[in-house]
């Protein structure tokens, strides 16, 4: 390498002699200039130098586009989840309507049982609605139930209209009354939902005992189907009535039994009365 001579009183700020030659260290071999110009020909390399200050800065703009491009990509791939999310969420609720809408548009839900009874026992505590408190799930679940009671028992037009906080609101009237074989009645329902059904108590004579079918038949609307589907109208229908006529029955026999020990205690004293004459 070859090398050019400067003057040092250039580098200490002093003004060099007027045609002084310097030698300058340099690749391509010795090269004769005045100071001034070898200076200047080296100032150039040293404004490409940075400061520490330079280098803090160009560092934190560096960090700061790595966390920019950091960002953007979480932002994408956030968006990209949530795009991901909605869609599968609107199509699990597209199913679920789809289900809902597939579930039948009537119902039907029969229950019978045996009672050792005759069928005027039994009529007399499934038509009048003063009665039903004794053995009706529905009534003997909620104590805080009201009811109005209008019309006469065992007529068309009979009424009990209910509230209560588990059982919600509606009327019960009496739309066929065929005493005391068969009595069919309308249900409305105005709390949690509204809807209506028919209801039909038949009773036939079966030796000393009463077969007795309780029975319910209705349509469903949207929110009907839905709860059918949430909660099974047949399995929770179904099970209340199996309830309430086990109640039904306990009540109806025990009110046969009476009536058989009243009318064995009157031939008793008839037979008593006669053998004394």
């Amino acid at each position: 390498m070859n090398a050019v001579t400067l003057d040092q009183g250039h580098y200490l700020g002093l003004p060099p002699e007027r045609g002084e030659q310097h030698e300058l260290f340099i690749d391509s071999g010795p090269v004769s200039c005045a100071p001034e110009r070898a200076v200047r020909s080296i100032r150039p390399l040293e404004s490409t130098r940075q400061s520490p200050h330079q280098q803090r800065e160009d560092g934190s703009l560096t960090r700061s586009r790595k966390v920019g491009s950091l960002l953007a990509q979480t932002n994408r791939l956030v968006s990209d989840m949530a795009q991901k999310i909605l869609l599968v969420v609107a199509s699990l609720v597209l199913l679920f309507i789809v289900v809902v809408m597939a579930q039948p548009s009537v119902f039907h839900v029969e229950r019978s049982v045996e009672i050792a009874a005759s069928p005027e026992v039994v009529w007399a505590e499934i038509s009048n609605f003063k009665q039903w408190k004794g053995w009706s799930h529905w009534d003997k679940s909620d104590p805080s139930q009201k009811t109005t009671i209008t019309g006469d028992a065992g007529s068309v037009g009979h009424k009990t209209e209910w509230n209560g906080e588990k059982t919600g609101q509606g009327t019960m009237t009496i739309t066929e009354a065929s005493a005391p074989t068969r009595m069919v009645f309308k249900l409305e329902f105005k709390k949690p939902m509204e809807s209506e059904a028919v209801a039909a108590f038949d009773m036939v004579a079966a030796g000393a005992k009463t077969k007795v079918t309780w029975s319910l038949d209705g349509h469903n609307n949207f929110m009907g189907k839905f709860f059918g589907l949430l909660m099974g109208v047949e399995d929770m229908i179904g099970s209340a009535y199996e309830d309430s006529l086990t109640n039904l029955t306990d009540i109806a026999e025990e009110h046969a039994k009476g009536q058989a020990e009243a009318k064995a205690a009157e031939a008793k004293a008839a037979a008593a009365d006669a053998t004394n004459r």
